[in-house]
């Protein structure tokens, strides 16, 4: 859990099916600091509808699917 990472993959779905956010973070963390981090994302972005038991984004993008903290190697 101490390898740095950078970005944060936010993984939407709705009708048309599973799209992808990337976000660069604020500044390179640990993966277990990011995943911190993506709650406190997803708890500030979205918000929890318990009668469809899923977490649906405030600005209308989708529901929240998940999250990949990650290094995007941008040499490729």
């Amino acid at each position: 859990m101490e390898e740095i990472v950078n970005y944060l993959i936010v993984y939407l779905a709705d009708m048309k099916g599973i799209s992808l956010q990337y976000l660069k973070l604020p500044e390179p963390m640990t993966l277990l600091d990011c995943t911190d981090f993506s709650n406190k994302f997803r708890e500030t972005n979205a918000t929890y509808d318990s009668i469809k038991n899923r977490w649906v984004m405030n600005d209308g993008s989708g529901n929240w699917f998940g999250s990949e903290c990650t290094i995007l190697d941008q040499t490729r």
